[in-house]
């Protein structure tokens, strides 16, 4: 599904880069194409500029997208709070073409204006903090038809502690190729989120069904954050659902999704691998939980201030979770492998995402594509314990029926001795009773008889003591090779391997040889046997 999503979207995108500040977009744009806009821009700082003015001179330039704390001249990097415009010249094509600007993940309230005419707005800009709203959603702004465009963006911020701006490039082109372009993101997104919050579903009704297996609650709960900050970030797929939606609840779900699912991977992963308590396990549940507690409590303007602090200590839980699978990799060596893989890639983009904050490097975070990629390689994970547990569980259920098996014809051997006995016991008083005359014979009968029994006996300790190996070995062999005989049939085919006879076989049955032989000859009617002995083709088995 993911790549067909792909498919759909052939939209062509190319750079433009200004050149002292004018963006030259005369050329007209392909159906299928669009522009993303980078390079410096004009700013004026502390003021609210709509229009040109020879009275007005820029503060400086701003490379755009970026915050402007970053990558930025002096001043601006030591000012994070307040009210900053931004001045570019576009040139246009000469068509008909109703063409739009679209702007994305701009973390404060801002305008956009056009040859001194409001065109759209995000929030309440102004020069205080007390006058500004913040708000924190993608804006779609059509261009007026003319040849040359004067853009003011007008920033306010302080609330962030990057200040104001966006790390998304400002996206131009024709209306109905931004607004497909946007289609298939969003689409996509819900598609993420959607996928992501199934997996923390299903993982918490297998906790619910296994609550001995706290595995499955911490990689729930985990997963269930990756879910909140993929609708609060991007395309902001819960501003569509929930117009409005306050933009501070909206900051802190999104430092909730990155607080919470690495502070519980170790968690996760100490109880995925059986591993016994550690004390280092409680400090990984306190400090996301600390961290969390903070943003839910304290601003936004705080809460901004505090991640710093958790890129220092993000990689430590990475690090905690590869020497816990490293330890583990010996009893569990594919589960510990696949998962080793992945914490080192997460490893890796958070320390990407650290150099980003401390303005080392400049990008794009990849936590939701990193966090993506481990849930998926955590559901392979699972699926695999799953299926060895289920291997596991069909061969102790096999190995059950055998003993089953086992127990009925132990059981059916007992009774047999105890009939013996019963039997022995009554002919030995009618002995004692009968006459001298007839006693010979009658002894000659019953030792005839005993021996018989006690040959029995015999073969029935044997097949006791090797019940194990012999029971399901052979039994194996005859269900493949003869998949039509039944219960029955095998345990006469288990009494002919221990050479008994008719009549000792009827004895063993509590029966008659009449019936043994019958059930003999349905067996070799069953092997498609005429002339051959049944007893040799059994014994070959």
């Amino acid at each position: 599904m993911g790549l067909a999503f792909s498919s759909c979207n052939r939209v062509e995108v190319r750079e433009v880069i200004s050149e002292d500040q004018v963006f030259n977009l005369s050329k007209p744009l392909a159906d299928k194409e669009v522009v993303s806009l980078k390079g410096e821009w004009n700013y004026y700082w502390g003021q609210k500029v709509t229009m040109t003015s020879k009275d007005r001179l820029p503060s400086g330039s701003l490379y755009v997208p970026n915050f402007w704390t970053v990558k930025s001249d002096d001043f601006l990097a030591q000012h994070p709070y307040g009210l900053l415009t931004l001045h570019s010249i576009i040139h246009l094509p000469d068509t008909i073409d109703q063409y739009t600007l679209k702007f994305k993940s701009v973390v404060a309230a801002h305008e956009i204006w056009a040859n001194g005419r409001l065109l759209s707005k995000v929030g309440e800009v102004g020069v205080t903090k007390e006058e500004t709203t913040p708000n924190f959603q993608p804006l779609f702004v059509d261009l007026p038809k003319t040849n040359q465009i004067e853009l003011f963006w007008v920033i306010s911020n302080f609330h962030h502690r990057k200040g104001g701006g966006s790390w998304e490039d400002v996206v131009f082109g024709k209306r109905s190729t931004v607004l497909h372009l946007w289609k298939w993101s969003f689409g996509f997104q819900i598609f993420s989120a959607t996928i992501i919050l199934l997996i923390a579903i299903y993982h918490l009704a297998m906790f619910l069904f296994y609550p001995k297996e706290k595995s499955y609650l911490f990689f729930s709960l985990g997963v269930f954050a990756v879910a909140l900050r993929t609708i609060t970030t991007g395309e902001m797929i819960v501003e569509e659902f929930i117009p409005n939606f306050p933009y501070e609840l909206n900051q802190k779900l999104r430092y909730l999704g990155y607080y919470l699912p690495l502070g519980l991977l170790p968690l996760f992963v100490h109880y995925f691998f059986h591993r016994k308590k550690e004390i280092f396990v409680r400090l990984c549940l306190l400090i996301p939980l600390s961290f969390s507690i903070i943003t839910i409590l304290a601003s936004v303007h705080v809460a901004t201030q505090i991640v710093p602090f958790f890129h220092v200590i993000a990689p430590l839980f990475v690090i905690y979770a590869i020497v816990m699978v490293l330890q583990s990799i010996q009893q569990y060596p594919v589960e510990a492998f696949l998962f080793l893989v992945t914490s080192v890639l997460m490893f890796a983009i958070v320390f990407h995402a650290i150099l980003i904050s401390l303005d080392i490097i400049s990008g794009n975070y990849l936590y939701e594509a990193g966090f993506l990629i481990l849930i998926l390689a955590q559901v392979l994970i699972v699926a695999y314990r799953h299926r060895k547990i289920y291997g596991e569980r069909t061969l102790l259920q096999a190995n059950l029926k055998h003993k089953e098996g086992d127990l009925a014809m132990v059981i059916s051997d007992n009774q047999l001795r105890h009939r013996f006995r019963e039997d022995l016991l009554h002919d030995m008083i009618s002995i004692s009773k009968a006459e001298n005359g007839s006693l010979r014979g009658k002894l000659n009968s019953y030792i005839h008889s005993l021996k018989l029994k006690l040959e029995v006996e015999d073969k029935l300790d044997y097949f006791q003591e090797n019940i194990e190996s012999i029971n399901r070995e052979f039994e194996s062999r005859l269900k493949t090779k003869y998949p039509r005989l039944t219960e029955t049939d095998i345990e006469i085919c288990h009494l002919i391997t221990l050479n008994l006879s008719n009549k000792q076989m009827a004895m063993f049955r509590n029966t008659t040889v009449g019936t043994i032989k019958v059930a003999k000859s349905r067996i070799k009617k069953k092997l498609g046997l005429t002339a051959d002995s049944l007893d040799s083709l059994i014994k070959a088995v």
